[in-house]
């Protein structure tokens, strides 16, 4: 009789450490996280909890146009023509925002000189708004929050996320620039 509630406590303990503690262990060895420091120039005051904790999350496609032309207009992100866009749901909210993260702590993504933004990604919390436009070919990603029109955080973000963004909107129908 011990010896079987021993080996229930043993197969309990291997069960709670396997659904806690190996997960984290998983993410911990295949995701990288930014620095603090990374995460304050990107997401300013309480932006990164607007993201990390928004209602609506959504995803959109931008056509960069010419370099350095700005659009104005109801079917623009930040001056660059959407698309298409998806709202994501929590699994995908979960792997968009891992491979931004991802990205951004990769030490190999640089700015390059062009922004030809062909990603955006808009959050909504209890009436705050964050939203990035991002470019993949210069690795940059600029924030906005609130509506307003002047950038208020940036960061560099490795092209190895493009591919989970490029494939989000892809399952969801969402056409993607051809640029």
């Amino acid at each position: 009789m011990k010896k079987e509630v021993v080996g229930l406590l043993v197969v309990a303990g291997l069960g709670v450490l396997g659904c806690f503690v190996l997960p984290d262990i998983f993410f911990a060895l295949t995701h990288k996280v930014p620095s603090e420091a990374q995460f304050q120039k990107a997401f300013p005051g309480d932006s990164r909890k607007v993201l990390e904790h928004a209602q609506q999350l959504t995803l959109l496609s931008l056509d960069p146009g010419p370099l350095g032309q700005r659009l104005r207009g109801k079917n623009t992100f930040h001056g660059y023509r959407i698309l298409g866009q998806t709202s994501l749901g929590s699994q995908q909210k979960k792997a968009v925002l891992l491979s931004l993260y991802d990205g951004m702590a990769d030490p190999r993504a640089f700015r390059a000189a062009c922004f030809t933004p062909r990603h955006g990604i808009r959050a909504v919390q209890n009436g705050k708004t964050v939203e990035l436009v991002i470019c993949f070919r210069c690795m940059t990603l600029a924030t906005y929050i609130d509506k307003l029109e002047k950038q208020q955080g940036s960061s560099t973000i490795s092209k190895s996320s493009q591919t989970v963004f490029d494939r989000t909107l892809a399952d969801a129908g969402v056409p993607l620039s051809s640029r």
